[in-house]
């Protein structure tokens, strides 16, 4: 079955990285490729290069992605591109390797998903807090700053921890943020105050 040889590939391509211990479990096809990954560049002593690769695949357009993950483009210029790619990124030998794996498999799709599950392991290998805060215009670094500067001073961030911030965008929610730190998710969206007037208005008085 497709999960079976997905399963036996990744083995095979981190084979000598079993008594590495990932600093967090991940799920789903992409946690699975985003671990191979990260243990083979441990084992290899490469994971500072390795981290970059992964940082320039995750700036990698949309677009691209998707061209690569195409059904229309036959498998074997699907390898082409991927090598072109490698060289035009510069990357590491073992993402090149990696990647190659991805295209032979019919996964080049989960890219996205895959270095996120990525730098979600580099993030607890550094035992960073990782907070993610969603709004519906791009905030600047000073609005940032104060959020983290919120959460430090509300107890959610322990002290002297190492902090990275991600700001997404998403008009959906109308305004105000979504922040979500470790597993708390504080909902100050618009979005969500008029959900929460929409349901009250419509239960029986």
């Amino acid at each position: 079955t497709p999960a079976r040889a997905t399963s036996s590939l990744l083995r095979s391509y981190a084979t000598a990285t079993k008594e590495v211990v990932p600093p967090a479990q991940l799920f789903g096809i992409e946690g699975r490729y985003a671990t191979a990954l990260y243990t083979a560049a441990v084992k290899s002593s490469n994971i500072p290069k390795v981290e970059q690769d992964v940082q320039k695949l995750a700036s990698l357009p949309a677009e691209t992605t998707s061209l690569l993950a195409s059904p229309l483009i036959p498998s074997s210029q699907k390898g082409q591109a991927v090598k072109s790619l490698v060289q035009k990124l510069g990357l590491q030998p073992i993402t090149g390797r990696f990647l190659d794996l991805m295209a032979e498999n019919g996964r080049l799709e989960t890219i996205p998903k895959t270095c996120e599950g990525f730098q979600t392991l580099m993030s607890s290998s550094k035992g960073e807090v990782k907070i993610v805060v969603t709004s519906a215009t791009p905030l600047e670094k000073s609005k940032l700053d104060n959020v983290k500067a919120s959460l430090q001073k509300g107890g959610f961030i322990p002290s002297g921890a190492p902090v990275k911030v991600e700001s997404k965008v998403n008009a959906d929610i109308l305004g105000g943020l979504i922040v979500e730190v470790g597993e708390n998710t504080i909902d100050m969206s618009v979005g969500s105050k008029m959900a929460r007037i929409t349901q009250a208005l419509s239960e029986p008085i």
